[in-house]
């Protein structure tokens, strides 16, 4: 009885190293080889279009339509700031999901150890430990649910980071960040 807390914070808090499975790697080199496929294509497409708009504006007014209405991503700053950012993707999110994970560690180890100290498990609390096990429940489904999300989101990473260089697309791969965040 007296490891129960103990037994209880280890399984809630307990976050899962995507990078221990070799699925997980063998999408990981399956997503780089994507993603550069991907950064070539932006890479040449996007110094096409750069070229098109310093040789001839008004070319590219009339393709606006296949763009979208944002023609500033045909400016060399933009093409060249947005190749940078591609070239240190893998890196940011290889590093980024190692430290998100570790926030995420530490954070849910401190909400768990609020809660555990919250209602002590004695027979006085009968019924508050009855809820309290019931609440501990609830949160090992949701934090399972999340580490499955962790797992395939650190298995897709980098080709949800190739995602972001097509422009058309950068909006869904910020909630894609956002909801992996939350």
């Amino acid at each position: 009885r007296a490891e129960t807390p103990g037994l209880i914070f280890r399984m809630i808090t307990y976050t899962v190293d995507p990078y221990t499975f070799p699925w997980v790697k063998k999408w990981w080199n399956t997503m780089l080889v994507f993603y550069v496929f991907v950064f070539t294509i932006a890479c040449i497409g996007g110094a096409s279009l750069v070229l098109i708009q310093k040789m001839s504006p008004d070319t590219i007014h009339r393709m606006a339509w296949l763009m979208g209405e944002d023609s500033a991503s045909f400016y060399l700053q933009n093409w060249l700031s947005k190749m940078v950012l591609g070239l240190l993707f893998p890196v940011i999110t290889l590093f980024g999901v190692y430290v998100i994970l570790q926030i995420n560690y530490a954070v849910s180890g401190m909400i768990t150890a609020n809660a555990l100290n919250a209602v002590p498990p004695t027979l006085d609390n009968l019924i508050a430990y009855l809820f309290m096990a019931i609440a501990y429940l609830i949160l090992t489904i949701v934090f399972a649910l999340r580490n499955i999300v962790i797992v395939l989101f650190a298995a897709g990473s980098l080709g949800i980071a190739a995602l972001y260089l097509i422009p058309q697309l950068q909006d869904f791969v910020k909630s894609v960040f956002v909801y992996f965040i939350v």
